[in-house]
């Protein structure tokens, strides 16, 4: 049924050159990813997932602070139903406030602001021929932004009004149960495959980010097995 919705949309754009549709039978969000990765020709590359919506500054303001050596940052919030029913659930919410502090800090300071790969702008050089590693149907997200994070020099933000809405939905990839040997196989690879991107550049990936990267699966994997 998305698909022909999709499609009905575009009907509306047929004399607007810029936007092209893609089908895969393939399913999963980092399979998706990596088709758009795969089939991007501009010079930004931003990620949105289908169930989400965007303020109508998102994009200008987001390209106005992006470039090859930073990567744009708008603000987040989550809804259910409407975006005006705005709320904090996002595990990082409202944070454009500050601004200033996050702009200051290194990869450490912000790390938490980079374990998701929407609400941002990334110039297509940062990203190049990284991917999603599709064997993870958790984690995927913070792997690959530790996979790219030694490709810029820090973040910067919007204003408070760009914004990217997450709408909390019951059954998405990132709120579904695993079974517990899911959980268990992904977490001792998701450390195998951390340590093997560390130190395929150790000289310009931050240490203390991959060892902070380290802890927070072990820390995910508690909760997802509390959630079971």
């Amino acid at each position: 049924p998305y698909e022909n919705n999709i499609k009905k949309f575009l009907l509306g754009y047929e004399r607007v050159n810029n936007i092209k549709y893609f089908y895969s039978s393939k399913k999963g969000v980092s399979i998706a990813r990596n088709i758009g990765l795969d089939l991007a020709i501009g010079e930004y590359i931003c990620f949105v997932d289908d169930d989400d919506i965007v303020s109508e500054n998102f994009l200008s303001e987001l390209y106005n602070v992006s470039s090859p050596d930073y990567v744009g940052l708008c603000n987040i919030f989550s809804f259910h139903n409407h975006p005006s029913e705005m709320g904090t659930e996002f595990f990082v919410s409202d944070y454009i406030r500050y601004k200033k502090r996050i702009e200051n800090a290194d990869v450490v300071g912000y790390r938490r602001y980079i374990s998701y790969p929407v609400a941002k702008l990334y110039h297509r050089d940062i990203i190049k021929s990284r991917r999603f590693d599709t064997r993870f149907t958790n984690g995927e997200d913070g792997l690959f932004s530790r996979l790219i994070s030694d490709k810029y020099k820090g973040l910067r933000c919007t204003s408070e009004s760009a914004v990217y809405y997450v709408r909390i939905r019951i059954g998405s990839a990132s709120r579904s149960k695993l079974s517990l040997g899911k959980i268990l196989k992904d977490t001792i690879l998701l450390w195998f495959v951390l340590i093997k991107y560390y130190f395929s550049n150790p000289r310009d990936y931050s240490f203390k980010l991959y060892a902070y990267s380290i802890l927070s699966v072990l820390k995910n994997s508690f909760v997802l097995l509390k959630n079971r």
